[in-house]
């Protein structure tokens, strides 16, 4: 059955995409839930929980609330917030609840900017996609609401600790960065959800950077990551075929590569292709029991969480280099 998975866990929603993205931007995110969605966001999926502040609120919304569409009492608690936190905006994070009763987000933060005299954006995530694309939803958000200005030489797309092990130097990390990404010299883009504004401006870009080049001895490889991170690892090691459940840009796909929509069809393409090397998170052999080729650790944060988290991408790369 398409979707159903029976022995992986979950990988991080779109909801904690989209809080990926928002992060460390300064604005007051809002998680439209009763309290479980926005708890497995900061506990799970977001490692930044631990060594950096955010102003993350749960909605805290009762059946009858949302189902009622009681919205005095959403922005009463969210006015509660802004007069404690210092922020330039607010965002609505979307969960299956307003979801399922149709919830008007564009009204609802039309509401916000009139109360409280800040800008208001909104992601329609449900909680029933991926990670990657409640970044896409906020990406383009963000865009629509900066006024553009300044210029950058160079940036990186598409780098949230959901997407890579671990990057240096300009991301979109701030309001300004947004603002100047349309005169950027170039861009560097780490994970396909960033590929839409790079195009949309225009700017000239890499598919993620150069890593290098080890000698690797030849073997019928399978790369399972996002796109873009498996592309890298693939030029790292000189072979491989790429494969993901995430989503891939068919401009950047070889021959072989192929896009999973479910934990059977990593199990069919290992056992049709016969792979004698597979790099992927640790968490995904589960699906492959039987597997008795090489494995190589490749930990996705947006799949394993903490457990096989690295602490830096020095490290990341060693240990790979190691195993194989």
């Amino acid at each position: 059955m398409k979707g159903l998975f029976r022995y992986l866990s979950p990988f991080a929603p779109d909801i904690s995409g989209a809080v990926s993205v928002l992060y460390e931007l300064g604005g007051i995110i809002v998680i439209l839930d009763a309290g479980g969605c926005a708890g497995n966001t900061c506990g799970f999926d977001e490692p930044r929980w631990f060594s950096k502040k955010s102003a993350i609120y749960s909605a805290g919304l009762r059946d009858l609330d949302a189902i009622l569409g009681r919205d005095d009492e959403l922005l009463d608690k969210i006015g509660q917030a802004v007069e404690t936190t210092s922020a330039n905006f607010i965002a609505l994070v979307g969960t299956p609840v307003p979801a399922v009763i149709a919830t008007d987000y564009h009204a609802l933060s039309k509401l916000c900017e009139k109360r409280f005299g800040l800008p208001c954006l909104y992601m329609e995530t449900t909680g029933m996609k991926y990670y990657d694309v409640g970044q896409q939803m906020a990406y383009a958000a963000i865009d629509q609401m900066v006024e553009k200005q300044g210029s950058i030489d160079t940036v990186y797309v598409g780098a949230t600790p959901l997407d890579v092990p671990y990057v240096e130097g300009n991301t979109l990390t701030s309001l300004a960065s947004f603002a100047a990404l349309p005169q950027a010299k170039q861009a560097i883009v780490m994970s396909v959800s960033g590929l839409s504004l790079v195009r949309k401006y225009q700017i000239p870009y890499t598919f993620g950077f150069d890593l290098g080049h080890i000698d690797v001895k030849p073997k019928k490889t399978l790369i399972l990551s996002q796109q873009v991170w498996a592309h890298m690892i693939r030029q790292w090691i000189g072979q491989g075929d790429v494969a993901s459940f995430f989503m891939m840009d068919q401009a950047y796909m070889q021959e072989n590569d192929v896009h999973l929509d479910g934990e059977m069809d990593l199990v069919k393409l290992v056992c049709t292709r016969k792979y004698e090397r597979i790099l992927c998170d640790p968490l995904l052999m589960r699906a492959l029991p039987d597997y008795t080729g090489e494995f190589v650790p490749l930990p996705h944060f947006a799949v394993s969480g903490q457990l096989y988290q690295k602490e830096n991408i020095d490290t990341y790369l060693a240990d790979v280099e190691r195993a194989l």
